[in-house]
């Protein structure tokens, strides 16, 4: 498995997006995706951002890897981070997934999503369709809606915030499934900007994983 990531910030110096993409310490076989977009037009949202994935992080840290998959365990996680995030004053959304060669299983809560598509089909998955926008992380009431894959076989995972996939259009986050991870942040970049003008519209944040 192979992990590219980028954030940056859209049309102001200050970014709100906030992301961790690691293998986790003790088992190299697992990779750890977190990734949150801060509640823009209010305060400490970058702050609420950081601390939601940074939050998730620990806690999932201090579970046995192989308990990242089972029922239940990235809502308690996250549901934790929500409670912690509230002490910033800020309000952010929340993706955590844990990814193996054959598994993958997460929560989030808000409006960045994730999308699968497996190498040997055409079809693209949301695994984020469900989720809830409201209440947001930081609120300690944000609802936290889970997902699982099972035998994912090889495939490219797309975690993206709003500002990445709400503005790029639906053929060019379809076609960045067939680029090299390193291309993909350019190609949203550019396909945003050919739409919205000479700056990005908002912050820009993208996890890439490819399983082989």
């Amino acid at each position: 498995m192979t992990l590219h990531s980028n954030t940056e910030p859209g049309g102001k110096p200050t970014n709100e997006d906030y992301l961790i993409a690691r293998r986790h310490p003790s088992a190299s076989d697992t990779l750890i995706c977190l990734l949150a977009d801060g509640q823009g037009g209010q305060s400490n949202g970058a702050l609420a951002a950081r601390t939601a994935c940074e939050s998730a992080w620990i806690h999932a840290l201090h579970r046995p890897a192989h308990s990242l998959f089972e029922d239940g365990t990235w809502p308690d996680i996250l549901q934790q981070a929500d409670h912690e995030t509230s002490l910033t004053g800020g309000f952010t959304t929340l993706i955590a997934l844990a990814v193996t060669k054959d598994f993958v299983a997460g929560a989030s809560s808000g409006d960045s999503k994730v999308f699968f598509k497996h190498r040997s089909r055409s079809d693209l998955h949301e695994w984020t369709a469900h989720q809830h926008k409201n209440p947001p992380v930081g609120s300690q009431s944000a609802d936290f809606v889970p997902f699982m894959c099972h035998a994912v076989g090889g495939g490219r995972i797309l975690m993206l915030s709003d500002g990445a996939w709400k503005y790029c259009g639906y053929d060019a986050l379809t076609q960045s499934f067939d680029l090299s991870a390193s291309s993909v942040p350019d190609h949203l970049r550019n396909a945003i900007l050919s739409r919205s003008g000479p700056t990005l519209p908002d912050d820009f944040s993208i996890i890439t994983v490819d399983i082989d």
